[in-house]
């Protein structure tokens, strides 16, 4: 029974008491899409070798690539919607490894930003080649309005988890 633990504190009463058929048909709904997210999670981890950078580390090198240029690691911890301290060990990994520069900011010299390197650049995109071409083959046989439905989809279910988050913080 793969999904035991899920399955079981969806019944722990951790959530406020359900009163109407409504409220318990969304939550199992719920309950039935983390089990899903967290499958597909797995099976991600397994998708092929990301070569010398972990999966975690690649998260933060792929935001590194989308942004405009050198990012103190205030913003990147912002963005990643994570610690400082817990992005500032992925940067220190990273720059010893040569995928991640330091420079100084040049409106702030006590700071610093971060930039990758041509080696990050590379390890992302094998990373990125690794996983798309897993992804394509498996969508190989769906047709294109089911896969442009489901990228349509999960980029509004990142969207409102953002806003979702957000509002938990500010609450």
């Amino acid at each position: 029974m793969p999904y035991t633990c899920m399955v079981q504190a969806n019944h722990l009463g951790a959530a406020s008491p359900r009163t109407d058929e409504a409220a318990d048909e969304a939550a199992d709904e719920a309950a039935e899409l983390v089990r899903a997210l967290m499958a597909l999670a797995g099976r991600m981890r397994r998708i092929g070798d990301t070569g010398s950078v972990d999966r975690a580390a690649m998260i933060v090198l792929h935001h590194l690539s989308c942004a405009p240029g050198p990012t103190r690691i205030s913003e990147l911890a912002s963005g990643l919607r994570l610690d400082s301290s817990t992005v500032s060990r992925h940067v220190a990994a990273l720059e010893r490894s040569g995928h991640l520069e330091r420079t100084s900011d040049p409106d702030d010299h006590r700071a610093a930003r971060i930039a990758l390197t041509d080696p990050g650049r590379q390890a992302l995109a094998t990373a990125m080649r690794t996983w798309r071409d897993t992804l394509e083959a498996a969508l190989v046989g769906w047709p294109a309005r089911d896969r442009a439905t489901l990228t349509a989809l999960l980029a509004r279910l990142a969207a409102d988890l953002d806003t979702a988050t957000s509002l938990e913080k500010d609450s």
